[in-house]
């Protein structure tokens, strides 16, 4: 039962991870009036102005995404280069 529980929480954090990170990141950029989508980098609203909905919005998409992977855990079965992949997943939302 605990297992489904988790499974569930997993993909509901999968759904909310871009929807919720990538709608931070946007209005990050909407209210920072020296942001321009040809000139800057999108990492540059993370150092400049409104830093806290950038940096907010990786650190909240990291979070959830770990939840997914580890959600994702008992349906590894894979050989080698299955389980590297998600190791790889899993470094890689701690990195976001």
């Amino acid at each position: 039962m605990r297992d489904i529980a988790f499974a569930r929480i997993a993909g509901w954090s999968g759904i909310a991870s871009p929807v919720i990170s990538l709608s931070m990141i946007f209005h990050a950029a909407a209210i920072s009036p020296w942001f321009d989508w040809q000139r800057n980098s999108l990492s540059d609203l993370g150092v400049r102005g409104n830093t806290l909905w950038f940096n907010s919005a990786t650190l909240i998409g990291g979070l959830l995404t770990f939840v997914l992977i580890l959600g994702l855990a008992p349906q590894v079965r894979l050989r080698w280069i299955g389980q590297l992949g998600y190791v790889c997943a899993l470094l890689g939302a701690v990195g976001l």
